[in-house]
């Protein structure tokens, strides 16, 4: 009889529990779920907006400029002293946030949520156990809402940023192209004339107004148009934009640029030729020649350098600027001095015969071995074959090919040659008269040479009078600097 009426008594409990669940716990579980699911939503949007509009824990900030001031030359910073730009870092940084901010709060519910219900069902269970599960439904449905409402922002706002991403992408990448291709097209460089360094980069360092070095400086991360430094100055996002504004600093040895680096055309000529043989003379004597040359079409031509420039030891380098019909060029003549290119611990010093685009060879006609011993006056026999042969050699070890660089072979002297009765070529000789000749004195084994070694070769000589020697000079280098993408008219252009 008891068992009978336990059964019934356990029966009709679970009938009531049921009827609760039923009556009481689903409607509760429908209406609250609904609302906390609308409360989850607009709790999710709160936090997701507070975190890409307001401050975050976490922000992209710039290099600290004690660690980009310790960079070392030579190398690409690692660190920029520059904003990045928002879709290139920060976006990823509100987007952890936002999460972790949604996350944090949902964990919370959930743990208040079970710590309400433990302590209202360790109190009186018999009576609320039918209803523990339904603060349970409803925080999942906050939960859910949070969901749907962070896959609805992702869809809104990720979609467009990522199209947007992409699109800036594609333009950066448009941006750099552009930018070689207009380097390339105005043969823009900028060359350190500094002693020992000789470096010609297509990315100087960029020097901020407020001292700062911007190692990078080209569309990217930090800005396709524009770049903001640290200290807050907009800059430009090409070396050819700043460069007009700012100074710029050498890559390998982050000393000052000269005046017109990028901006002009950058023109590098090495001087070639043996001891004794008047490089020096002769190469003075042919910028005067182009000044004048310069001057007489109008144009502008001008002596650049650093004035707190040490002492040269293995080179002397003298740049000039050109400016003839509204276009520019910053030429660059390396000249050795003593025997700089016949000593291999000195020549491994002159890096700037492997930036060479031309190279100026000076040839001592009455000094050649088979003219000295005719020519009274001459001292020691000068042989031009030895230094060509080695210098070549050095700029093959290193890697470049004179195949691609153009050759001047000058002649000096050729009036005390005539004076001694000795035939030489005219003023007016060309380019393989001059050559002609030089087989004809013994030096056929340099001529040869030269024309086997550049790509292109050509030969000028001063003649029988001693005056037109400069303008001979001067045309070399015309030619020379007109090979290298910046033509420089001449009275009397070199004939092939």
């Amino acid at each position: 009889m008891q068992f009978v009426a336990g059964t019934a008594l356990a029966i009709l409990y679970l009938a009531l529990c049921m009827a609760v669940v039923l009556i009481v716990g689903v409607p509760a579980a429908l209406v609250l779920g609904s609302v906390a699911a609308a409360v989850g939503a607009v709790g999710a949007l709160a936090l997701i907006t507070s975190a890409f509009v307001g401050e975050t824990e976490d922000r992209d900030l710039p290099a600290d400029e004690g660690v980009a001031a310790h960079v070392l030359p030579g190398r690409p910073g690692p660190v920029e002293p520059a904003w990045r730009h928002y879709l290139s870092r920060q976006w990823s940084l509100d987007v952890r946030a936002a999460y972790n901010r949604v996350e944090n709060a949902n964990s919370q519910v959930w743990r208040a949520v079970h710590g309400v219900v433990g302590d209202a069902f360790g109190e009186v269970p018999f009576v609320l156990w039918p209803l523990a599960w339904v603060p349970y439904v409803v925080t999942a449905a906050a939960t859910a809402g949070a969901a749907v409402a962070g896959a609805v922002t992702a869809a809104v706002v990720g979609v467009p940023a990522t199209l947007v991403w992409l699109l800036r992408t594609g333009w950066v990448r448009v941006l750099r192209r552009r930018e070689r291709s207009r380097q390339q097209r105005r043969r823009a460089a900028a060359t350190c004339t500094a002693e020992g360094c000789d470096d010609m980069s297509d990315k100087p360092v960029v020097e901020c107004a407020c001292g700062r070095r911007h190692h990078r400086l080209e569309p990217g991360r930090f800005g396709a148009f524009r770049r903001r430094c640290t200290c807050g100055r907009l800059l430009p996002t090409t070396v050819t934009a700043a460069a007009r504004t700012l100074p710029l600093r050498c890559p390998r040895c982050d000393r000052r640029l000269l005046e017109g680096a990028m901006v002009d055309a950058d023109i590098r000529i090495a001087v070639l030729g043996a001891p004794g043989s008047g490089r020096t003379e002769l190469v003075r004597a042919g910028l005067d020649d182009l000044r004048d040359t310069v001057s007489s079409r109008g144009g502008s031509f001008d002596e650049i350098g650093p004035t707190d420039a040490p002492a040269a030891v293995d080179r002397v380098c003298r740049s000039v600027r050109i400016v003839l019909r509204r276009h520019s060029a910053s030429v660059h003549v390396h000249d050795p001095i003593g025997d700089a290119l016949d000593v291999p611990t000195r020549r491994r010093r002159l890096h700037h015969l492997r930036h060479a685009q031309g190279f100026l060879l000076v040839v001592d006609a009455p000094a050649l071995p088979r003219l000295a011993g005719t020519v009274p006056g001459v001292g020691a026999v000068v042989d031009p074959e030895h230094s060509y042969r080695t210098t070549v050699a050095h700029l093959r070890d290193d890697r470049v090919d004179p195949g691609r660089r153009t050759l001047a072979v000058v002649l000096r002297r050729l009036g005390t040659v005539a004076a001694a009765g000795i035939d030489v070529p005219p003023d007016d000789a060309t380019s393989a008269t001059i050559r002609a000749w030089l087989v004809s004195v013994g030096a056929e084994n340099l001529v040869v040479a030269a024309d086997r070694d550049f790509g292109s070769v050509r030969y000028f000589g001063p003649g029988a009078s001693i005056e037109p020697e400069a303008r001979a000079a001067g045309t070399a280098l015309a030619w020379l600097v007109g090979n290298s993408g910046f033509t420089v008219p001449t009275p009397r252009p070199p004939k092939p």
